[in-house]
């Protein structure tokens, strides 16, 4: 009988064992969910790296082709003339036309209805390669400040800021979700103490891997790194400056 016992416990604790060894190694080959966060984009469904049901490195060219051939309603990217005016001026309607995103490996497009100019004018892009998305570059429909970009996405990995003729620079990176954001302040006007509301969202970013490696490097060219300690001084109004003088000071 005591035999029998040692050799049952024996058996459970080798049993015992090999569980909590399966489940040590089943926790280190599962991948870390990539935590899920609200679309800065109003009206879209997907929470990034999804939009409008696309993902960078998975939807073909094809697949985009259905999915805003179903919301044309909501884009642009040329006039058409349906006809004359009875002083012979000729009549012109928005239209959104998708062959060249199946002729040339991408498609650039507009909002319809947009409550956003941004600094520049240039619109949304969407691009191919080997047939598959490699990269959306979207513009807000809606104005969106770095303060409701840090409230709704919270913090960044990091954090960049530049300058150029007439805009300040910041860009912020969210490598699990491929994601990086784009954002202006004019340089004549913005002060580092106002830099919550004068930065606006100019275009999101939901890139691939290979892509998003690929636009933080270009990046780095005409952008500082913003230490988050940094960070924190000028949210705080902490830093008496205007956005070009403190961006300068990080290069020094």
């Amino acid at each position: 009988m005591r035999v029998l016992f040692s050799k049952t416990v024996a058996m459970l604790l080798i049993l015992l064992i090999f569980v909590g060894w399966a489940e040590t190694v089943s926790s280190q080959e599962a991948p870390e969910p990539t935590p899920e966060m609200p679309s800065l984009i109003v009206g879209d469904p997907c929470t990034p790296p999804c939009w409008l049901g696309m993902r960078a490195g998975e939807t073909t060219a094809e697949e985009a082709f259905q999915i805003l051939s179903a919301n044309a309603d909501l884009f642009w990217n040329e006039f058409v003339e349906v006809g004359r005016t009875d002083d012979d001026l000729p009549v012109v309607h928005s239209n959104l036309n998708l062959q060249p995103l199946l002729d040339e490996g991408g498609i650039h497009f507009y909002w319809r209805n947009v409550s956003f100019g941004g600094r520049t004018s240039i619109g949304s892009f969407l691009s191919f390669r080997d047939g598959v998305m490699s990269a959306m570059q979207i513009k807000p429909n809606v104005s969106v400040t770095l303060a409701d970009a840090l409230q709704q996405l919270k913090q960044p990995d990091v954090i960049r800021v530049g300058g150029s003729v007439y805009d300040n620079i910041m860009t912020l990176y969210y490598r699990k979700q491929g994601l990086i954001l784009e954002l202006l302040a004019d340089n004549q006007t913005c002060e580092i103490r106002d830099m919550l509301d004068a930065f606006q969202v100019e275009h999101v970013y939901y890139l691939t891997p290979t892509t998003y490696q690929e636009e933080a490097r270009d990046r780095l060219t005409y952008t500082y790194y913003l230490p988050d300690e940094v960070m924190q001084r000028w949210i705080a109004g902490e830093v008496d400056a205007s956005c070009s003088e403190a961006i300068e000071l990080l290069h020094d």
